[in-house]
Parts: structure tokens; sequence; C-alpha cells
């Protein structure tokens, strides 16, 4: 049914909600007046209800903008209790009742008022129960504590859980503000995001707390002194006591809090003490002389309950949740692996940009060329770094965009010249893609791999001309070679399509300049195909296989191509659509390069 005439009406609508509003659940309508006195207006219209919650009655409106019914009525509680008292009810009052963009239909536009009533009175019941308190009041943790925002932005290198001791280390930027575990990991990670500095980075001590249970968020300190007894008697009290005696300075103090789903941080910061020369100013050694002022004063004067303090939010640049919000069990596997990528053209580039993102956090790049400024819409690298060697560019760009990642190194050299001189490089890797686009060079590469003690796990990526298809196989210690599938030219003994009477390259007025006509679209389905076969094998068992997407019957034909006779015989019907196919990579009797092996 079409709603659209229905929802054109605006008064209709609102006299049937109006009507169920008032006579059906009792619900008393708001006056203009008191419509603009509630928050986040302007509000076309409200109804105010009555709700026992325990042994309150508490008055919660019901109110709908202009976009209504194309967006959701909210619920707004008057003289809400203390934040964190119930979940779900936001600091301003209104009451979360869905989650966001939860989709509605606007063709019902009473069935959606009574759908966040419904939801409210659920509310209300769940709100008498204390376990339902607890685990909500977890998993929205953050949502209830009231905090500010810092001036700049406090960042963690390292999740809440890998915190092992009280002592931390900050680096305070012009925009930011990070903290790790130790000098060590801050400076490596600083390097690799904003480059190699000609003077050392400068560190402060920070603390770090990590109470064994989760605090109410009422519980949590507003003051110094409560900050102070926060810590754990001991080892995590001393680390906090010891920076205040030993200097003014600002300190920072963060908590790692055991909430769920997964553990979040917050900090404070206990500001800089007053110095003596601050004259007109109570300063924190005033009426004592010299290094006379007795320790347990100084402490009170630094962190005591008059000083008041707030909690900031601190955002987390882990691996674990940069590259999957800690729901991805795999990150953390990946940041060992290590892939070697030679080729890092426009294939070759958006894999590894791809495998970036995915966490892997050992990438070599090995490519001989510069980019051109013909290369940019096809390359993951741009116009800022035409005329700069790609692996140079492409590597350092990782490097600043995605600085967990430990070890990014780059070689503008081909890759015969790493065989010969860093063979380390080459064997070591979890996997090599080849995505080079040259039959002489991988063919040389896999007789090269095929002659070590241990053939290293090798990915061979290639694109058909005009991009029609992607091409992926996996070949490792013990299987058929990358030669066993292809003829005697390299050419793939399984083809997707064909070109009849067609030149499937194109040319610059160059000697040796040819090159294959596609676009980025096209491109982009070549990326996650080779990426995900990359994973895959990072992540199992090696396979021998051969994975192949193939663009539907349009695209092939508005290049001017038609499907392969070998294609229609392996896929029969299906192909019209085009998709994602896969096959096993078998040894080959005649293969020129392993074929004399057993």
């Amino acid at each position: 049914m079409n709603a659209t005439p229905e929802l054109a009406n605006m008064s209709d609508v609102l006299g049937r909600v109006s009507r169920a509003a008032e006579t059906q659940w009792r619900g008393q309508r708001l006056a203009a007046d008191e419509l603009r006195l509630l928050p986040k207006g302007p509000w076309l219209a409200g109804w105010r209800f009555r709700v026992p919650i325990g042994a309150d009655v508490k008055d919660v409106d019901m109110v709908i903008d202009a976009a209504f019914p194309w967006s959701a009525p909210r619920l707004y509680m008057r003289r809400p209790p203390t934040l964190g008292t119930l979940p779900h009810l936001e600091a301003d009052g209104f009451i979360c009742a869905f989650p966001s963009r939860t989709p509605i239909d606007p063709g019902n536009p009473v069935g959606i008022a009574h759908a966040y009533l419904k939801r409210l009175l659920e509310l209300v019941a769940d709100w008498s129960n204390p376990a339902f308190v607890e685990r909500e009041i977890s998993e929205e943790y953050l949502s209830y504590l009231g905090r500010e925002s810092a001036l700049r932005p406090i960042r963690s290198l390292l999740a809440p859980s890998d915190y092992a001791g009280p002592i931390g280390y900050i680096w305070r930027g012009q925009t930011a503000v990070v903290l790790s575990d130790n000098a060590q990991h801050l400076t490596e990670w600083l390097n690799r995001r904003h480059g190699r500095q000609t003077r050392p980075w400068v560190f402060e001590q920070a603390v770090v707390l990590r109470p064994d249970a989760l605090p109410n968020p009422q519980e949590l300190p507003s003051n110094a002194k409560q900050l102070l007894d926060m810590a754990a008697p001991g080892e995590e009290r001393a680390a906090l006591i010891e920076p205040l005696m030993g200097g003014p300075g600002a300190l920072l103090v963060t908590v790692a809090l055991p909430t769920r789903p997964h553990a979040t941080m917050i900090a404070y910061e206990i500001p800089r003490a007053l110095k003596e020369t601050e004259r007109g100013r109570k300063h924190v050694t005033a009426g004592f002389r010299a290094n006379k002022m007795p320790r347990e004063v100084l402490i009170r004067r630094r962190a005591g309950a008059s000083l008041k303090i707030s909690p900031f939010e601190v955002e987390r640049l882990d691996a674990a949740w940069v590259h999957g919000r800690d729901q991805l069990r795999e990150v953390r596997a990946l940041q060992g692996k290590t892939v070697t990528v030679l080729g890092c053209g426009s294939l070759g580039s958006g894999v590894t940009t791809l495998l970036a993102k995915a966490g892997v956090g050992g990438l070599n790049l090995i490519d001989p060329e510069v980019l051109a400024s013909e290369n940019t819409t096809r390359h993951d690298l741009g116009m800022s770094d035409v005329g700069r060697w790609k692996a140079d560019a492409l590597a350092e760009r990782l490097r600043n965009e995605f600085p967990d990642l430990p070890n990014v190194r780059e070689y503008h050299v081909r890759w015969q010249t790493i065989a010969e001189t860093k063979p380390e490089v080459l064997r070591g890797s979890d996997i090599i893609l080849v995505a080079i686009g040259s039959w002489m060079d991988e063919g040389a590469f896999e007789a090269w791999r095929l002659a070590q003690d241990r053939s290293p796990t090798a990915i061979y990526g290639w694109l058909e001309p005009h991009a029609v298809a992607a091409h992926g196989v996996s070949v490792s210690e013990g299987g058929p070679c990358f030669g066993c599938g292809l003829s005697t030219f390299g050419e793939s003994l399984l083809r997707v399509a064909e070109w009849p009477g067609s030149t499937m390259t194109r040319t610059h007025p160059a000697c040796g300049g040819a090159f294959q006509p596609y676009g980025a679209s096209q491109l982009a389905r070549g990326h996650g195909l080779i990426a995900d076969l990359c994973l895959e094998q990072l992540m199992g068992d090696p396979t021998h296989v051969h994975r192949i997407w193939s663009g539907p019957a349009r695209l092939l034909g508005a290049v001017g191509g038609n499907w392969s006779e070998e294609w229609k015989k392996f896929v029969g019907q299906s192909c019209q659509a085009g998709g994602e196919f896969e096959r096993t990579w078998t040894r080959s009797d005649h293969c020129r390069i392993c074929g004399c092996k057993s």
C-alpha cells in the first residue's frame, strides 16, 4: 500500500495520534508554552502521561517534531532521578526507547506512537529488576557519567585490559593527548603517525587505575581526594602519590573500567599546583618554608576534597578496537602476520590497503616504479604523490593512517634485487602477494619460490582486460605451482572473456607504453576478491584454490567482449549475472615450471 496520500495532510496525522493519545491512552495534550520549554525542540505536539516508577509517579511527555511520522517520537521525563540510576535515561531527561536508526512505518503514525508508549511501560517494569539495571548500566556506562569534553582528546594505544601496571606515559600534542604503557611503544607509534623527529619526543608520566569491580556511575570520583582513595593500596596508590609529591605539574590519571561488552577508560586531570612565585594567589606551599612542608599536608593540597574534577572519555586506538571494535577475534592474530606485496600498482595498492585496514601487522611493499599522473584515478595514492616511488609513498601513507601496524616497510627495487640481497624478506613472509601483471616476472618468481627449501605461500592476482573479471590463485608448499593452470605464454587456461577482433590493450605514444583501460569501480571488485583470499589463507590452513570474480553480461557487452567457451562450460547458465566462483587449482604434468617434479 502506498502511504504517501495519508502523509500529505499533517493535521490529519496529528488528529489521529491525538485521539488515540487522549482517549485511548489517557494522555494530556501539551500547550504551546509547555512545548517551548522542552529541550531539543522545536516540538510540533506532545502529550503528558503519568507513569508510576517505583514508589514515585513521574510525568513523561511524548513529543513529535514537524518531520513526524518520518521521524520518531521522543519520550521526556520531567524531574528525572540522578543520572545513572535508571538505564536508558539520558542526562537531559530523554529516554532512549529504541536504538538509534530503528526503522518505523510512516504509514501508521498511531502505531508508531503506541510502540513508543509500550516500550516505555516495558522499561518501567525492567527498572524494578536490579539485574537488568546493573547489566544495562554496564553496557551503556559512558552515557551515565556526565563527562566533559577534554580540550584535547585523550587517546590510548592499548586496550584497557592490556595495561599491566599503574604507570603510563603520555605525549601532549597540539590536537590530542596520547597514552601508552611504555615510552618505547609510544615513540614507535608517534614515529609512524607523524614521522621521525629531529628531537626526542617529550613524555610525561601518567597513572592507570584498575578497579576490580565496576563502580556505580554516581560513585565515581568528583574530587581529587576521592580519586586518590580509589587507588588500590600499595602499588597504585604509590604511583599516584609519587608524581604529586615530585613536582607541581599536572597529572593525568586514567581508570580502566570493566564494562560490558568490552572494557572502557576514563581519565581525570589533576591540575598543576600554583607556585610560590605566583604572588597574590594561594600556592601549594603557602605557610611553609622550602622543603619543610609535611607530606600529608602537601598531598591534601594537591589532591584534596576541595579540588573538583570531572571524568573525560578516553578514545581507544589499539588494533583490536580500530580494526574490529573488539568483535573480530582474528585481529590479534593478524597483527603478527606478514604479507610481502610484489607490485604496488592499481591492483596491489588497493589490496594492500584492505589488508592494512584488516589489521595485518607486517607489510613489505616492493615496486620499482614511480607514480604517474594517469595512475592516480585507479591507485590508492593521489596527485600529491605523483613522481614518488609507489612503494615508498604507499608505505608512508599506511604508517600514517594505521600507526598501530608495527612493521610496514618499503623497497623501491625489483623483487629480484630483494631475492639476491635480502632473501629473508621473502622467505619470512606468511604470504607473498604477486600483483605485478607481467608473466615474465611472475613466472620467474614462481621458479624462485619452488627452488626454496620451504616454498612460501603465494597468492597471484590479476585482472582480465577492461577489468571484466578478477582472478586470485593461492599456491603453497607441496601443491601445484602457479604455472600449472597457465599456458606457455602465461595466460590462464580458464578465462572469463574473449575479445574477437579487438585489441585488449592500449598504448602511449612511446615504445612499450601498453596499458589496460578500465575504471576504479571495476577495479574494486578485484581488490575485495584478492584481499579476502589473502586473509583466509593467513587465518587458515593453506589451500590451492582459484577464485574468480566475473562481471555481468551487460559489463562484458559494453566493452565488446564475449564469454569464452571454457567459461561457459565451467559455469553453465549462471554466468549471465556474474558473481564469484571458485575451483581447485590442480597440478599439471605438462607444466613448464614444476612438471618435472614429483
